[in-house]
């Protein structure tokens, strides 16, 4: 995230101390079925492509590309939210902030937490 969006959220007097996103467990966990789909899918049009008569080639090849954009896309959207959710710890709260075009903001002052789990 951009070091100016963070430096503007904070008070006078306020400096970070900590950021961090999520673990990466969480990412591969989520894109893992995205990766193993693509896969089929490329093998399954490669083999239908090696099977088909000579004319329809083309068409299984045209196929087999659109249908690897949905996982693709999905699993740019999830390393896209994935990379945009951060906490941040400053000497005075906790901030949390999510969001890639629609940044939802929330935050706790340091006084305020009671239990970490």
């Amino acid at each position: 995230m951009a070091q100016s969006y963070l430096e503007s959220m904070l008070g006078e007097y306020e400096r970070i101390i900590y950021i961090t996103r999520q673990h990466w467990f969480l990412l591969v966990s989520s894109i893992l079925l995205e990766i193993v789909l693509i896969i089929g899918i490329l093998a399954a049009a490669i083999t239908t492509g090696v099977l088909a008569p000579d004319g329809y080639t083309l068409i299984i090849s045209v196929v087999g590309f659109a249908l690897i954009l949905i996982p693709l896309v999905s699993m740019v959207k999830d390393i896209l939210q994935w990379t945009s959710h951060e906490y941040i710890i400053t000497n005075r709260r906790v901030i949390q902030v999510q969001g890639v075009f629609d940044k939802t903001v929330t935050d706790s002052s340091l006084e305020k937490v009671n239990d970490v789990k």
